[in-house]
């Protein structure tokens, strides 16, 4: 095949793709049908599109990737415009920017920064299906990192390493993702208000600090979320706070209180009201609540948290340290993270990522390590993640599968 770019004549160059096969997604189906119908990150099924190399040097997009731009939309899906049912739109964006509209928010549900080959990214709820889960060589690695938000579109993001620029997960939340269109350059509105109440109990003012918010407001800035979380009243018991709950009218409610409240099953640091069923604790439908005590027992009496993950994380002690990841956990049903793996409503239908309970199960592997996300049960120091020697928290592509505006 010859090739002529301005007039000119590059050469000779032979595209072994004529087939299409190397960026055409299919998977290991059986029958031709079964090989290219998949479920997509937004659990539809669907097909890729196929794209001719004459289509493809003229986007400029690799013919030898089936998702140019990493947004986790194949070039021909992006091309040919997504069919996404009668009464939605159909957007057609560019397969070679992750940002088409250029708002920060990538185009597709979820994308993956640097992820090289993006078949695994494409495919990864039809391999959650398959009966083994996410392992092996379906392992997306990539997910558990950030990068600098400056060198692709990013919305969000956090100096976690304070070196004066800010990083966003390699995972972005996209705009389709959200419910917002790709193409208009209108971003989704995504900034809620968190209303923090604390049990007057609670010894030496615990998790009543504004380093303990700021650093849950800047993990969850990595995907591109803002909170921000309102430290507000301090009340002396449990029915006080009850009581004065949520007086801001925010977005959301965050009460800290010493230890589990009577009728409540479930979690033994955390409760949300908001995604559960079948408990007489009154709190707001939008509401949570951490157990403090109970998080600081497990935190330095039974030594769960080393001091090395304190003096690599944002926090200031070992119970900051694991309330950061209770937190991260219970305001994520609100958001609807880790529905996927759920059996139904909270408590008795959470189903923990990683648990013997989890039959979409997805391991990440760092460093010969295997992690588990913010959805699981339970802490060890595999939970964090770690960029230039400072520790973040991190959600799984499945766990983010779901997420919504709470």
């Amino acid at each position: 095949m010859h090739i002529v770019l301005d007039g000119q004549q590059l050469s000779s160059v032979r595209l072994d793709d004529w087939s299409d096969d190397f960026d055409f997604v299919l998977t290991d189906g059986s029958t031709p049908q079964d090989r290219a119908v998949f479920t997509a990150l937004d659990g539809e099924d669907r097909t890729d599109t196929w794209l001719a190399n004459a289509e493809e040097w003229d986007a400029r997009t690799d013919p030898w990737d089936p998702d140019t731009d990493d947004d986790g939309l194949t070039d021909g899906q992006e091309t040919h415009g997504v069919d996404t049912g009668v009464i939605k739109p159909t957007y057609t964006t560019d397969p070679t920017t992750p940002d088409t509209d250029g708002d920060g928010y990538w185009d597709g549900w979820i994308g993956v920064y640097d992820v090289g080959h993006t078949d695994n990214v494409v495919l990864y709820r039809e391999h959650l299906q398959s009966g083994d889960g996410i392992e092996g060589v379906e392992i997306v690695e990539e997910q558990v990192g950030v990068h600098k938000a400056s060198v692709v579109p990013s919305a969000g993001g956090a100096d976690i390493d304070t070196d004066g620029v800010k990083e966003h997960s390699n995972v972005h939340i996209g705009e389709r993702q959200w419910g917002s269109a790709p193409t208009d350059g209108n971003p989704p509105s995504l900034t809620f208000g968190v209303e923090a109440d604390y049990v007057d109990e609670l010894p030496e003012n615990r998790l009543d600090n504004e380093n303990w918010v700021t650093a849950i407001e800047e993990n969850y800035a990595l995907y591109g979320i803002t909170l921000n979380i309102e430290r507000d009243d301090t009340v002396v018991t449990l029915t006080d706070a009850l009581a004065s709950s949520n007086d801001e009218n925010q977005h959301l409610y965050l009460l800290v209180s010493s230890e589990r409240a009577s009728g409540i099953g479930g979690n033994p640091w955390g409760f949300n009201a908001d995604e559960s069923i079948g408990t007489s604790l009154e709190l707001p439908a939008n509401g949570h609540i951490i157990y403090a005590e109970s998080i600081s027992e497990s935190a330095t009496e039974e030594n769960a948290v080393p001091a090395s993950d304190v003096t690599n994380s944002p926090y200031n002690s070992k119970t900051e340290v694991l309330a950061g990841s209770v937190e991260m956990h219970e305001l994520g049903h609100s958001f609807d993270v880790g529905r996927l793996d759920d059996t139904g409503a909270l408590p008795l239908g959470e189903v923990y990522s990683g648990s013997s309970s989890d039959q979409n199960s997805e391991r990440h592997e760092t460093s010969g390590a295997t992690r588990w996300s913010i959805m699981r049960r339970g802490w060890d120091s595999n939970s964090l993640a770690s960029h230039n020697g400072h520790s973040y928290y991190v959600f799984s592509i499945e766990e983010l599968s779901t997420i919504d505006q709470p």
